[in-house]
C-alpha cells in the first residue's frame, strides 16, 4: 500500500521555503541543524530552498517553523514555507536508483542508501561502480 511504501522507505519531510533573490542559504540551513542536525540540503535553485528532515525529528518541527516564522523574511530572506511528507513519486524514484542487492539483504543500509543526501549518493555510486568493475571487469 502507499502508507506501508512511505513508512518503509520515505525519508520523512521536506521543508520548502521560498527565498527572496540573492539570499544566502547558509545561515537557514544553521538554524534548521541548531534543532535538527540530521537535516540536509535536498536542493537549492535560484530562490528556492528544500531541507530533508527525519521522521524523528518530528516533535522539534513546531520550534524550528516558530524560529522561521520569527526570523523568516526580516533576517533570513525567507519569503515563504511549508513542510511536506515524502510523495510516493520520491519513494519509487529511490527505490528504481538503489542497488537492488543492498535493498534486497541489508534493510538498515537501503535506508541509509534512502535518505543520502545527494554528495553522499554521488560517493556511493562511485563504490558501487568500483565493486561492479571488481565483479565483472570489463575486457580490456
Amino acid at each position: 500500500s502507499a502508507r506501508f511504501l512511505k513508512q518503509r522507505f520515505g525519508v520523512g519531510y521536506v521543508l520548502r521555503m521560498s527565498l527572496k533573490e540573492g539570499t544566502q542559504v547558509d545561515p537557514i540551513v544553521q538554524l534548521v541543524q541548531s534543532h535538527i542536525p540530521s537535516a540536509a540540503i535536498s536542493s537549492s535553485a535560484g530562490t528556492e530552498l528544500a531541507l530533508r528532515m527525519p521522521k524523528e525529528a518530528v516533535e522539534v518541527f513546531p520550534t524550528v517553523l516558530e524560529h522561521l516564522e520569527n526570523d523568516a523574511e526580516a533576517t533570513l530572506g525567507v519569503l515563504s514555507f511549508g513542510i511536506e511528507t515524502t510523495t510516493l513519486e520520491e519513494v519509487f524514484m529511490r527505490i528504481v536508483n538503489e542497488d537492488d542487492e543492498k535493498l534486497m539483504i541489508d534493510h538498515e543500509e537501503a535506508n541509509r542508501l534512502l535518505t543520502a543526501s545527494p554528495e553522499e549518493r554521488v560517493r556511493m555510486q562511485k563504490e558501487l561502480e568500483e565493486r561492479d568493475e571488481k565483479r565483472n571487469p570489463l575486457s580490456k
